[in-house]
């Protein structure tokens, strides 16, 4: 805080007070009122010139006194502003804890002072006192910060300054705060990116107040060159394939899609990142010396550029040997078998980092958290080296207490659950990852940091975790249009993180809420449902939903209204992270109405209402990598059902679906499913159906399978489905997928004889911004039953959010 020249900040006067004993003989009012005049003189010039600017009836006012905060007791509280008066008497007030009727006291004082200059709105502000009847008046005068008068751009060619003032967060008549004016800086930057601007400089420069308290902003804007990639190419090495490389760059070059992506846009440090992974891929090709030198932008055309990574390739080494030592408490033969790096094989600085990661874990999961792993590359001759991992070990360290921070709308207990450790375990740091991958696949935060530090007890360490929490609810409107239920508009409103117990903001405590609407030219669907995956603080998962569904796309004969509720519980398998069993409780009533006149005595029997239970019971083992583009692992699935009501069926489901990796980024991938069904009243809507865009894609939506003599079909009892898929990489973000499928349903239970349905085709798998992922396939009937031709078919699902 400023203050004039020889002037004591009002709390530095009140601190004063409590030591000067000798002036206690004087009659009390004569000693407060001497003492503060005697520390008070040296800031009456300062304070007269400083308050000239005020209304008349603040600079007629005597200078203040400061009394003997002890005793008294605040009756009144002012404002007096030095410079203009930005702000309301009523706004600094709230800002402050100093009270009418409560006592005067330094420590009070003094944390108003900090609240009202880390406000951002108050450049300066004192405290004073005088002495009135029964007490003191607080006098708080405060140096206001000007308000915004306005905005204005200089040097901006590509984005017009009404855009660019909505990045800045301040409006005209807003306090001037430093802060909202670097962000707004940090924004317009990142606009700038964005639109390809990699070395766009903004600064902004702030003019004198007025004299009514207004100051203007001027943002001044340097573009440079718009810089949009075309190609990308590398020069001085030929050991690399650039497509494998390309691939795995943020900056990609210029394809049709990337209009949508932006991903051929170079922002802020894409290019040292790019710079590392070109290296990398050079040297794990043996050249352990290569170096990215240059990258050069090459001009082409209107503001686009052409990439070029000029590498210093050197010369090809081999591995001869590679070794460990330093290894006392475990014996290196244990995980020398598990590296990455072989004698024989071309330098990898990838292998490497893995053979390190793979001893750092190994002594990490017992507890050494502070052993150290350095590799050392030593000469070995003519183009070999040899490769000697040593080993520090570190003392075993036990969990103490685990802290948690950033947590604003997240409750403790919501972060706990997912960490694996506990105080007094072994300090694994091998579980200190997953947890970290657990709290990150939660979707609540978008950084979380996790580390140790000395605890108070010796052989412990604490575990501290730092979280920074995102937006977890979302609120999307949209339409969309596919091949199974045509143009449909839909609104959803999903809440990740909700607590039921906690209004208004319902956030915080883990749960999952979620609320829709679906409404197309075939359907109408409502759902509202909550899920609470800690019921009763254990890994067990509770999950509640309404629905009202009304589907006219299951037939061209009939439609179908579904109302009712489900209760689901999950419950994990003890000591497995990929395994878990399922039970769901489905009461629903089921209509089949709207007959058409041409529909089949068949059909014409399923008419009516139906009063379902249901009871579903299943194990679910599901490995893959990811839900959106999976590359490895798999999902198998064994389900029983159960009806009860007027519908009296059973039935069960075995499903498998596995995933493979192969080189070039190719990905291929089995399915299978068999499901039977049985019982003495078995409705058209507990039926099997095969066909369409999730199965058979060559054949229309649920045609494969028994049929009346119209050729409507009416749904089997035994169903069989396979298929077979390979997706390759073609641009960034889309795949081109070719499959088979194949598969059968019959009239009768454990029927497995009946005529199979085949097809083949290919597609295209698309993950973008905007419309999410996206698969378009074009299947070709091989065989097929007399109902439906050998021409192709499309399947697909598009979306639009808004």
């Amino acid at each position: 805080m400023r203050s004039g020249a020889g002037c004591h900040p009002a709390t530095a006067l009140l601190s004063r007070m409590k030591p000067i004993q000798h002036l206690a003989t004087l009659p009390k009012r004569l000693a407060h009122t001497f003492l503060a005049l005697c520390l008070a003189a040296p800031c009456i010039p300062a304070f007269a010139e400083e308050l000239e600017d005020t209304s008349a009836a603040d600079a007629t006012m005597d200078v203040p006194r400061v009394m003997d905060i002890e005793e008294e007791i605040v009756r009144a509280v002012e404002v007096r502003y030095v410079g203009p008066r930005t702000i309301d008497r009523e706004r600094i007030l709230g800002m402050i804890s100093t009270r009418v009727g409560a006592p005067l006291s330094v420590e009070t004082t003094e944390r108003d002072i900090r609240t009202l200059v880390e406000s951002g709105e108050v450049d300066n502000a004192r405290f004073l006192s005088e002495p009135i009847a029964g007490g003191v008046r607080v006098i708080v005068v405060v140096s206001t910060r000007a308000a915004l008068g306005g905005l204005s751009f200089v040097g901006n060619e590509e984005i017009t300054s009404r855009r660019l003032a909505r990045q800045v967060p301040l409006a005209v008549g807003d306090t001037v705060s430093e802060l909202r004016l670097l962000e707004g800086k940090q924004k317009i930057e990142e606009l700038y990116r964005k639109r390809g601007f990699a070395e766009v400089e903004v600064a902004y420069r702030l003019s004198g107040v007025d004299d009514e308290g207004f100051q203007r902003v001027v943002f001044e804007i340097q573009e440079g060159p718009k810089m949009i990639v075309r190609r990308i190419r590398f020069e001085g090495t030929d050991a690399i394939s650039a497509r494998e490389v390309r691939r795995d760059l943020e900056v990609k070059e210029r394809s049709w899609i990337t209009w949508l992506t932006r991903s051929n846009r170079i922002e802020g440090g894409q290019l040292l990142a790019d710079r590392a992974t070109v290296e990398r891929a050079v040297q794990d090709q043996g050249f352990m010396n290569a170096r990215v030198v240059d990258v050069r932008a090459e001009p082409v055309g209107d503001r686009h550029v052409d990439l070029v990574y000029v590498v210093e390739q050197g010369r090809a080494y081999e591995i001869a040997e590679v070794k460990v030592s330093g290894m006392r408490i475990f014996e290196p033969e244990r995980i020398s078998a598990e590296f990455e790096l072989r004698a024989g094989q071309p330098y990898s600085a990838t292998a490497i980092a893995e053979d390190v990661r793979l001893i750092r874990d190994y002594y990490g999961s017992e507890g050494y958290a502070d052993s150290r792993v350095d590799p050392v590359i030593r000469p070995a001759g003519e183009g070999r080296v040899s490769v000697e991992y040593t080993v520090v070990e570190g003392p075993r360290s036990f969990v103490g207490q685990v802290n948690i921070r950033g947590n604003d709308k997240s409750r403790d207990k919501v972060i706990r659950r997912e960490v694996t450790l506990a105080p007094g375990d072994v300090f694994n740091t091998v579980e200190v990852d997953a947890s970290r991958r657990r709290l990150m696949g939660t979707g609540y935060f978008d950084r979380v940091d996790m580390f140790p530090t000395p605890s108070a007890e010796p052989g412990y360490r604490d575990l501290n975790i730092t979280v920074s929490e995102q937006s977890t609810g979302q609120l999307m409107f949209g339409a969309g249009f596919s091949s199974i239920d045509n143009l449909v508009g839909y609104a959803t409103v999903t809440q990740t993180n909700f607590d039921a117990g906690a209004p208004p903001s319902f956030q915080g405590g883990g749960q999952k809420f979620s609320m829709g609407a679906r409404v197309g030219t075939k359907r109408k669907d409502f759902q509202i449902g909550l899920e609470e995956p800690y019921f009763m603080d254990r890994r067990l998962l509770v999950g509640a939903e309404l629905f009202y569904r009304d589907l006219a796309f299951l037939s061209d004969d009939y439609e179908q209204r579904d109302i009712g509720g489900s209760l689901r519980v999950r419950r994990p398998f003890r000591g497995s992270e990929f395994t878990y069993i399922e039970g769901e409780y489905i009461l629903q009533q089921v209509e089949i109405h709207d007959i058409s006149r041409e529909a089949s005595d068949l059909i014409r029997a399923e008419e009516g209402t139906y009063l379902q239970h249901k009871f579903q019971l299943g194990i679910v083992h599901d490995s893959r990598d990811d839900l959106l583009v999976p590359r490895r692992g798999g999902r198998y699935s064994a389900t029983a059902h159960v009806s009860f009501g007027d519908v009296e069926a059973h039935g069960a489901e075995i499903t498998g679906l596995h995933y493979f990796l192969l080189p070039y980024d190719l990905i291929f991938n089995l399915q299978g499913r068999v499901a039977t069904v049985d019982g003495s009243n078995v409705p058209i809507f507990e039926r099997l159906f095969l066909g369409g865009a999730n199965t058979l894609r060559g054949f229309d939506f649920r045609d494969v399978g028994p049929k009346d003599g119209r050729g409507e079909p009416i749904g089997g009892f035994t169903s069989t489905f396979f298929s077979a898929e390979m997706t390759a990489p073609l641009i960034d973000r889309v795949r081109g997928a070719v499959f088979f499928d194949a598969g059968m349903v019959s009239q009768d239970t454990f029927d497995f004889g009946g005529d199979f349905n085949s097809n083949w085709g290919f597609g295209l798998r698309l993950n973008l911004p905007m419309f999410g992922a996206l698969a378009i396939d074009y299947g070709i009937p091989i065989k097929s039953d007399e109902f439906n031709d050998s021409s192709g078919r499309f399947n697909f699902n598009v979306g639009y959010k808004f």
